[in-house]
């Protein structure tokens, strides 16, 4: 009985303590759409575009969510949060849409390198469990989004992102629920326990 009970602390302390120090950010797409997809050619030849005094020929607007759906908080990066668009696209304007909770500082910025790659960098010191953020990216040309690829340099974490669309089940809220795992290992262990300790007593 004593060995039965000491064996099941082990194993289900040793469950919960891997749920503890798992760590995970994730990158979602939440909106992609090509702003002149669908005007006629011969009219698009007479058309005009400025953005902020640039002539713009394509656009593309996107949306994504970065999110830390981890059980650790992610912080003390050594790199940050980056992604870098193909010479054939570049980032007109890149900023925050929300935020949660509220407070959280984070702040986004798009330079373009010394081989003239254009580059977002996402700056947050700190993003607790369930803390995310929404960022929307202007980018003149077309690109396609499941080629785009995120780096980050950061313990624990693996260097590159791939954003993936945002899971219906994320967007319902969630229940509570009965850790059937630890339950069923615990009671599977508790019984000989019970069953070795009543037949001492008889």
């Amino acid at each position: 009985g004593l060995v039965i009970g000491v064996l099941a602390t082990v194993i289900v302390g040793h469950y919960y303590y891997k749920r503890t120090i798992t760590k995970r950010l994730s990158v979602y797409r939440l909106f992609d759409n090509r702003i002149f997809a669908g005007i006629d050619d011969a009219v698009r030849e007479q058309l005009k575009f400025l953005y902020r005094g640039e002539e713009v020929s394509d656009l593309q607007q996107c949306h994504f969510i970065v999110a830390n759906d981890g059980e650790r908080a992610v912080r003390d990066y050594i790199e940050p949060l980056t992604l870098t668009l193909p010479k054939e696209a570049s980032i007109l304007d890149a900023v925050v849409l929300h935020r949660r909770p509220s407070e959280l500082a984070v702040t986004v910025t798009h330079t373009t390198d010394d081989k003239g790659l254009s580059r977002l960098t996402c700056n947050f010191p700190l993003l607790n469990k369930n803390d995310f953020f929404v960022i929307k990216v202007l980018i003149r040309g077309a690109v396609k989004i499941s080629d785009l690829t995120f780096h980050m340099l950061c313990e624990d974490l693996p260097r590159t992102l791939q954003a993936q669309w945002l899971p219906p089940s994320s967007t319902v809220k969630p229940q509570k629920k009965v850790e059937w795992i630890g339950l069923v290992v615990g009671i599977s262990f508790l019984i000989p326990t019970i069953t070795t300790l009543f037949c001492l007593y008889l």
